[in-house]
């Protein structure tokens, strides 16, 4: 074996430096920058002054708004698996346009979402895009739905196009159409 190869030696590899693998020092205290989980050490007691409105970082003072008022899309909220897609576009009455359609079932449990947009839609960025238009739709006119459907909206092509406005009033006529409106 020669001296390169086993590493004791760099002499012909000048862009190469030997490093050993052993620590420098096994007392050595790993570094934390500034936290709270280690209040003993020393050095670190403030942090730097930053720019901006200082905030308290106390977890008690922290307040969480949940459910409706935040508007989230929760697991209840959403039609999840394959066989909830499958009843919804068996039983559930069609309404298309020529960028969305939107498919509507009875029996729900409550008012619940599905999207499918497919790689034909457009790329990642386009197709989340087009999802998170969906949802914002879906959270402003939740009220205004029957409250035991199943609506999935399938975005085609055309979808890319349209403005989250546009959208929106597309989405607005086609459940129209569906009858899945209370005041309809």
């Amino acid at each position: 074996m020669s001296a390169q190869a086993s590493g004791s030696s760099l002499e012909g590899c000048p862009h190469e430096a030997y490093l050993s693998a052993q620590p420098n020092s096994p007392q050595a205290r790993p570094w934390l920058p500034c936290s709270d989980e280690d209040p003993g050490r020393e050095g670190c007691s403030e942090a730097a002054p930053s720019q901006g409105p200082q905030t308290h970082r106390c977890r008690d003072s922290l307040q969480v708004g949940v459910g409706e008022q935040t508007g989230r899309f929760g697991r209840a909220d959403r039609i999840r698996f394959p066989r909830q897609y499958r009843r919804v576009s068996q039983q559930g009455r069609r309404s298309a346009s020529s960028s969305v359609v939107l498919l509507v079932a009875d029996g729900g449990q409550g008012c619940r979402l599905g999207i499918t947009v497919s790689r034909k839609v457009g790329n990642a960025v386009a197709r989340n895009r087009i999802k998170r238009r969906i949802r914002d739709w879906f959270r402003r006119t939740r009220s205004g739905l029957r409250q035991d459907l199943d609506v999935v909206v399938i975005a085609k092509p055309g979808a890319c196009a349209l403005s989250t406005q546009e959208l929106g009033a597309e989405l607005e006529r086609l459940a129209r159409e569906a009858g899945a409106l209370q005041c309809a």
